[in-house]
């Protein structure tokens, strides 16, 4: 392949999520060296699309997301449309993320040697939904049409292999962080907790992400309410958006354990943000039973220098390595202890939680792997 290699990124849709915003930082630092092209299959979020450099053409396959609707529908047009789109455009590499955006790649492509195709697996042993197991027959068929299979994690290559999947050429490649945004100051640690009322003698524990089943809520309240009960000049946050019914049984559920007024429930906060409440916080929790792949809350709390208790899902234990506590999932025991010993120790941020994560995740590293991977020959 040459040097002025088009590549195309290939995703199902731009919410706000860990995904999109690592989709999001590879086309960027990507386009410096390449074009990018960047097609979602429906209609993204303006705000999400905002953030692709200028530079970057952006396509839609359809104007609205379907809701429900079966995949298999939509893989029978966007086959066509993305592959319009590949020859329009002289794309040499399709580097797509998640499993109906991975088939539709993989199709639109098709027998054609002159363009690459790279499938991104982003979970650990996932609990799919009913959809996405009637796409895994097909994958597996068509995967002699990838050039590589990155996963994120280790265990995430494990779970896809265990699926009859990443049989060939397969690797480990951690996920970006953008270390010019996510660094820890003084000035945004007190930005941060004046805005949320934290007096210098309390501590705030806090959670972040999605309110889904995989991220475990309920295990991080049943924690908080255990630790509130021999340690009172602490304040728990729980900052992410999920679904109405969900959140309000699992206020009930902290109110029942005697958490009222001492957990505050926030809304997902944007990039621009998350520095702040990373520095804000004295310890970040990660609570997860299954699916999280590189879980990239963790990896952004550490550049951040914030101490993290985390159960040992997917690559998060090689994330923290010797500088966090991890415990098994679901052994909320263990996690109280952790998370008790982590307040009790406290001190400065110097910066060894920094240093790590950069030794795991350096951007520049990563795209020079990634590059090599998709155009150099086999």
């Amino acid at each position: 392949m040459t040097d002025k290699c088009v590549w195309c990124f290939f995703l199902r849709s731009l919410p706000s999520g860990g995904v999109e915003r690592q989709y999001i930082r590879m086309a960027n630092l990507l386009s410096q060296r390449r074009r990018v092209v960047f097609v979602c299959l429906f209609a993204p979020d303006p705000c999400v699309q905002a953030t692709l450099n200028e530079s970057i053409e952006f396509h839609v396959l359809f104007d609205k997301d379907v809701g429900d609707r079966s995949p298999l529908f939509d893989v029978l047009r966007a086959r066509r449309r993305l592959k319009a789109i590949i020859k329009r455009k002289q794309v040499g590499v399709v580097y797509s993320g998640r499993e109906l955006a991975n088939l539709i790649a993989a199709l639109a492509v098709g027998s054609r040697p002159s363009v690459r195709v790279l499938w991104g697996h982003r979970v650990s042993h996932h609990r799919f939904s009913a959809r996405i197991r009637m796409l895994l027959p097909f994958l597996r068929a068509v995967q002699p049409r990838v050039h590589c299979q990155i996963a994120n994690s280790r265990d995430g290559l494990d779970f896809y292999r265990s699926l009859g999947m990443c049989r060939g050429r397969s690797v480990y490649i951690p996920n970006l962080i953008d270390f010019e945004h996510f660094y820890f100051s003084t000035e945004r640690r007190n930005k941060q907790r004046t805005e949320w009322g934290i007096e210098n003698f309390e501590c705030a524990i806090g959670i972040v992400g999605r309110i889904a089943q995989m991220k475990n809520h309920a295990g991080f309240i049943e924690v908080a309410a255990r630790l509130f009960r021999v340690r009172k000049t602490v304040r728990f946050f729980i900052i992410g958006s999920g679904d109405n019914e969900v959140v309000a049984e699992l206020g009930r559920r902290a109110d029942d354990l005697g958490l009222r007024g001492h957990i505050e429930w926030l809304p997902a906060a944007n990039m621009q943000t998350m520095p702040n409440v990373y520095c804000g916080l004295d310890v970040l929790c990660s609570t997860s039973l299954f699916g999280e792949g590189f879980p990239n809350v963790i990896a952004e709390a550490m550049a951040c220098d914030c101490p993290v208790v985390t159960t040992d899902v997917g690559e998060a234990a090689n994330i923290v390595g010797s500088l966090g506590t991890v415990v098994p999932p679901g052994d909320y025991a263990a996690f109280c202890k952790g998370l008790l010993a982590t307040v009790s120790n406290l001190g400065q941020r110097m910066g060894a939680r920094r240093r790590h994560i950069r030794s795991i995740s350096d951007e520049e590293k990563i795209i020079d792997q990634i590059v090599d991977l998709a155009e150099q020959c086999s």
